[in-house]
């Protein structure tokens, strides 16, 4: 895998905006529904000039041009520990993105498409169209590349039957479930078409995105989380 820069540091505090850690289907956060309704800023999605392959290395080159969301931030608005950040290309219909964990201990357990993934290691990722009364999806993506999506309508209710489309492939350096040594990163590399949420990939399109992302520290304690702090709206490039 190409590597990404980053520096392993200790604790950051809880986020609010990350999902319960009980087994039962999380109800939408106050937060993350607040950053889909801010939309933050816009980045505009270039187009890949060639066709991606989903794997998780990150071989293509077109992922250095790829726009970026910078680092989540913790509930202070802090850069959260441990590390992680989002890029996106378009292509085809459909929006790829690349999903960066640093983690010096990886786990995850969920093994069941629509489980609790939100309890491993794992991001959250809510997406929309940006026109008025539009449903949400969300899709959470655990390190061993699990995922769970549902499509939420306007009066909050959880459709688990939704289906993404979503592709993904994972590349980790370190191992699953071992506390014994020190791990050092997972990264997703995603497909989702963009038909499957009900947004048009002409350009100028724009989609609300938020993420988040929530990790269970090597030396024990409570979960350590981060996010975008507020939403994004991509636009579709030409």
């Amino acid at each position: 895998m190409r590597r990404l820069s980053l520096s392993l540091l200790a604790a950051a505090v809880w986020l609010g905006g990350c999902r319960s850690s009980s087994g039962s289907a999380p109800a939408p956060t106050a937060s993350a529904a607040a950053a889909l309704t801010r939309g933050g800023a816009a980045l505009v999605v270039p187009r890949a000039g060639g066709a991606i392959k989903i794997d998780g290395e990150l071989d293509e080159d077109d992922w250095r041009s790829a726009v970026r969301t910078g680092a989540f931030v913790d509930a202070r608005g802090d850069e959260a520990r441990p590390f992680s950040d989002v890029r996106f290309l378009q292509r085809d219909g459909a929006l790829y993105a690349v999903l960066y964990a640093a983690d010096d201990d990886i786990r995850a357990t969920v093994k069941d498409h629509d489980g609790p993934v939100w309890m491993d290691d794992a991001f959250v990722v809510t997406l929309a169209s940006d026109a008025p009364g539009a449903p949400t999806y969300e899709i959470d993506i655990s390190a061993t590349g699990v995922i769970s999506d549902a499509r939420r309508v306007a009066n909050g209710a959880r459709d688990a039957s939704w289906e993404s489309g979503i592709e993904v492939g994972i590349d980790r350096d370190g191992t699953v479930n071992d506390a014994s040594d020190e791990d050092e990163e997972w990264v997703v590399e995603a497909r989702i078409p963009l038909g499957s949420l009900g947004i048009s990939s002409e350009p100028g399109a724009r989609v609300r995105f938020a993420a988040s992302r929530c990790d269970h520290p090597r030396a024990g304690g409570p979960r350590r989380c981060g996010s975008l702090g507020e939403g994004r709206t991509l636009v579709i490039g030409g």
